[in-house]
């Protein structure tokens, strides 16, 4: 028991004299040559239309204790700020000095030297806010026996903000891809926006798209129009009428009518010897299956 206690005073001495080391040694001062992250700060109004330098190298002193806080930080609450004030678009030209370099209060820290960059150019232009549409980037399809209907972007644009002569030229921005497995039922995705440049922003920086699918209907709507279309004055087709089965989303179908079909027959074609069929149109996601009768007629005055 007695060596055990030795050992174990000897242990805590030597702790104790380690801690008291440490402490004296980090009391001290020293020199370290670090990167920090530069910032440039403009008028609202204002934008750079390319960007600056991402790190400045810097040499600090400080207390070695604060130092060695800022390293296990990774010297990022260390920053060379850049303040400007440019009357308008142009090139700015900005001598850098270690007055610039920011350091959190309440540390015994300050830059001695900067050391590179010494001097800060950038190109800045007026700042544009501007609403563009959002394009989801999505691969999916649905289960068998099921139709997707059109994807829906909640919000459908945003706001890009940055240099005038970016934004004036971005039309749509577009989500972050994205590969959906076969559907069943339906889903709300959060996809992040991306900007169309480095310097440019997005808000919201996310949408919401969701994704409907719906089991697969029939139905046939009867008495669909039969139109005569390139004909002489006084040309008709008999019948006029056809019933015509499509199939889609359930919820698609309920809602349309004959009214939505198009039937059409072209007396050009007649009198290229094809026969008298009708082409139809048809709304967005619904499929033509069949239609009767099958066959018409062309009457001339």
């Amino acid at each position: 028991m007695d060596i055990k206690a030795n050992i174990g005073i000897k242990a805590g001495a030597l702790f104790l004299a380690v801690l008291l080391w440490f402490h004296v040694a980090t009391e001290k001062h020293y020199e370290v040559t670090v990167s920090v992250p530069v910032a440039l700060q403009l008028p609202e109004d204002m934008a750079i239309s390319e960007p600056p330098p991402k790190t400045a190298k810097v040499r600090l002193w400080g207390k070695g204790k604060h130092l060695l806080f800022l390293k296990l930080l990774h010297y990022s609450k260390v920053r060379l700020v850049v303040r400007a004030n440019p009357k308008g678009p142009g090139r700015i030209r900005r001598v850098l000095s270690p007055m610039d370099v920011e350091v959190p209060k309440g540390l015994d820290v300050r830059a001695l030297e900067l050391l590179k960059p010494s001097v800060l150019e950038v190109e800045v232009d007026r700042r544009m806010n501007r609403k563009v549409p959002v394009v989801p980037v999505l691969e999916f399809s649905p289960a068998p026996g099921y139709v997707a209907l059109a994807p829906k972007v909640r919000p459908d644009s945003v706001t890009v903000s940055g240099p005038e002569g970016i934004v004036r030229k971005v039309r749509t921005v577009r989500t972050d891809s994205l590969e959906v497995p076969t559907l069943r039922k339906s889903v709300s995705l959060e996809l992040k926006v991306i900007p169309p440049s480095p310097l440019v922003s997005c808000l919201p920086p996310k949408v919401y798209v969701d994704l409907e699918v719906q089991p697969i209907a029939e139905r046939w709507l009867k008495g669909v129009q039969v139109r005569l279309v390139h004909a002489p004055k006084g040309a008709w087709v008999v019948p006029d009428r056809v019933d015509v089965k499509v199939s889609g989303a359930a919820d698609l179908l309920s809602r349309i009518s004959p009214d939505d079909i198009g039937a059409y027959i072209d007396y050009r074609r007649l009198r290229e010897g094809e026969p008298p069929e009708p082409s139809f149109s048809l709304p967005p996601g619904v499929r033509f299956l069949r239609a009767k009768p099958s066959s018409f007629h062309v009457r001339l005055p």
